[in-house]
């Protein structure tokens, strides 16, 4: 599947583009941002993370010219799986590499944009690299040859060596590391707010307790030395990267913080917890309690696992130890109570995936349909309906009831460039009525365009439906599910389609065939941004910064999803996608517009009736556009589907 390109021209121009242009884009888009964090400056924190970058990269690509007999270029990767040196240590240590130097430059040079911007955004974008090219390109080629590298998930069945067990520990360990204190270095939001209810400041602070709170830090490397099978392993892996990926969210999203509670004794044990609270400090990154969190987790593999004849001695430790964040001070009661509700849907990571499946599997075989006339109208109407009602809901909150005209025009916009774009990249007289996403971008922009000429509030308008694109998406995808538009391809685990009126059976004959949950990566891809621009909106950033973020997430994000899609009709221009270009296309666009400078927006506005009425409205129309036909007319666009 890599880029198809003359050889020597490419690859001097895919050299170039990753090797110059890419750094130096960087670096001058680092000098354009804006960002409200201090920066951070240690030459004894920068030149040792650059140093380790560099020097992964360097034997990386060693190892890729001397035993891959080739480049270092995905778009013409070498001939031969390399599983030595390095690589026998990290599955991808040139993007590890890369970022751990785009950390170092910006520590070094005291870059706050570099730190937390740029290099976020460096390692999403090697990351939908990954998911969305490399990796299933090496899948394909290599397969089973491919290396099951130190740090990383055990494969297979059956006993997990010691050895091992500490690459997956590490794995898993090192990104909650680096979240912990990327969160504490931001420090509290200027907009926090205290969760610890009055009555909680008169628990008494008990120093005796330390040893419980502190218990955890033993127990969960030690969870992961006792988990032998391959099979727990991995579960308890990926159960640790769910649990870091959700509190940093809710962390970067929710203001909350709970304050230490002072201690008052002299004794060792007291010492201690002062020594604790200090090391703590700031008071960041409370809700939820890592710590229950963490607890949660571990009761539950180990008494699955190796210790299940003491379930109740683990269960009761991890009770413990949730009493102990509130006798030492260290938490609230709803740190405490968030910790155990995301440790509680990290800890059957299997179960909760197969739950998602089942939901998007059921949707997939229940393509219905009603009369009414020459007027048919499709089940997933539903869908369609409530998405349009939620970005023009949204998006005239963000925007200002006084701005309700320019919101409408632009969604109609949309709308026909939805249509207009689908027709020409996938229309056929199967499609018949189809609507692409990249058409509706193209379509709002060229609207936003016409109105910044005209002195209208582009700015604002644009930022409004960046914060509703998300939650449109994906409320919109579970239409995609009954429609059977954007299925995924055939995979071992996926889900299973039979409804004859799909577009998995009618278009793809994928008929009772397993097939990626790809409107379920959107969904989740998308309820992530959603959340991220809401916060950012109501921490008072630019409306460029918001569309811009928008873009560029979404773009990140389509082009990871756009490798498990399965559509036959979906054009390939050099080997990849169309629509991996386009989500190319728009990170790139949305990195540009973060690096503007914009008017501030207004506070976002209440739910008022006229806006209440439009947005009913529009999902009225945007229901009878997507889910709603003529099947006896033969007139053009009169049929979705056949």
């Amino acid at each position: 599947m890599g880029l198809r390109l003359p050889p020597l021209a490419g690859k001097v121009a895919y050299g170039g583009f990753f090797v110059v242009l890419t750094p130096l884009g960087l670096w001058a888009w680092s000098s354009r941002l804006t960002c409200p964090y201090a920066p951070l400056h240690s030459s004894w924190i920068g030149i040792p993370l650059l140093a380790l970058g560099g020097l992964l990269m360097v034997l990386a690509m060693w190892r890729l010219w001397r035993d891959g007999g080739g480049l270092p270029m995905n778009a013409f990767p070498p001939p031969r799986v390399v599983t030595s040196g390095v690589y026998a240590l990290l599955s991808q240590p040139i993007y590890v590499g890369f970022v751990l130097c785009c950390a170092g430059v910006a520590i070094l040079s005291n870059s706050a944009s570099g730190l937390w911007i740029v290099t976020p955004v460096a390692a999403l974008g090697c990351l939908a690299l990954v998911l969305g090219w490399e990796g299933p390109d090496l899948r394909r080629r290599f397969g089973s040859q491919l290396p099951a590298p130190w740090i990383g998930l055990p494969s297979g069945k059956g006993f997990w060596p010691l050895s091992r067990r500490v690459g997956t520990a590490l794995a898993a360990l090192v990104p909650f590391v680096i979240s912990y204190l990327t969160v504490k270095a931001m420090g509290i939001p200027p907009d926090g707010f205290e969760t610890r209810g009055i009555w909680e400041w008169a628990i008494p602070v008990l120093p005796a307790t330390m040893p419980v709170y502190a218990s955890v830090y033993l127990v969960v490397p030690l969870t992961f030395l006792l988990c032998a099978e391959r099979a727990q392993m991995r579960l308890l892996a990926v159960s640790a990267w769910m649990a870091t990926g959700l509190n940093t969210l809710l962390y970067a999203t929710v203001p909350a913080t709970a304050m230490f509670r002072p201690v008052a004794g002299t004794d060792w044990m007291s010492q201690w917890l002062a020594w604790e609270q200090r090391m703590a400090l700031p008071a960041a990154g409370s809700l939820p309690s890592f710590h229950v969190t963490w607890a949660v987790i571990c009761a539950g593999y180990l008494a699955r696992g190796s210790l299940r004849r003491w379930t109740a001695f683990c269960w009761l430790w991890c009770a413990g130890l949730g009493v102990s964040c509130l006798t030492t001070g260290m938490h609230s009661l709803a740190d405490v109570v968030a910790g155990a509700l995301t440790g509680a849907v990290c800890l059957r990571p299997e179960k909760l995936w197969r739950w998602m499946l089942d939901c998007i599997e059921r949707l997939g075989s229940h393509w219905k349909a009603w009369r009414f006339g020459p007027l048919r109208v499709i089940n997933h109407g539903l869908w369609a309906g409530l998405a349009g009602f939620a970005v023009l809901l949204i998006a005239g909150m963000s925007a200002g009831g006084s701005q309700l005209g320019w919101v409408v025009m632009v969604a109609l916009c949309a709308l026909i460039g939805a249509g207009v774009f689908a027709q020409w990249a996938e229309g056929s007289s199967a499609l018949l009525r189809p609507f692409g996403y990249y058409g509706s971008l193209l379509g709002g922009l060229a609207a936003l365009s016409i109105m910044a000429l005209i002195q209208g509030p582009a700015a604002g308008v644009m930022a409004a439906f960046a914060l509703g694109a998300p939650w449109a998406m994906a409320i919109g995808r579970l239409r995609c599910a009954v429609q059977g538009c954007c299925h995924g391809r055939p995979v071992d685990w996926g889900i299973r389609v039979t409804n004859p009126h799909s577009r998995v059976v009618k278009m793809a004959g994928l008929s009772g065939t397993p097939i990626h949950p790809t409107p379920l990566y959107s969904i989740l891809a998308n309820l992530v941004i959603g959340i991220i621009l809401l916060r950012l909106r109501f921490s008072g950033a630019g409306p460029f910064q918001i569309a811009g973020l928008y873009l560029l997430l979404a773009g990140m994000s389509r082009f990871a999803e756009e490798a498990y899609r399965g559509e036959p009709q979906t054009r390939r221009i050099a080997g990849l996608p169309l629509y991996q270009w386009m989500a190319a296309g728009s990170a790139a666009l949305g990195m540009v517009l973060m690096a503007l400078r914009g008017p501030p927006l207004t506070p976002m506005c209440g739910p008022g009736a006229w806006l209440l009425l439009s947005s009913a409205l529009w999902g009225v129309v945007s229901a009878f556009a997507m889910s709603m036909d003529f099947p006896a007319s033969a007139r053009r666009l009169s049929r979705l589907t056949g």
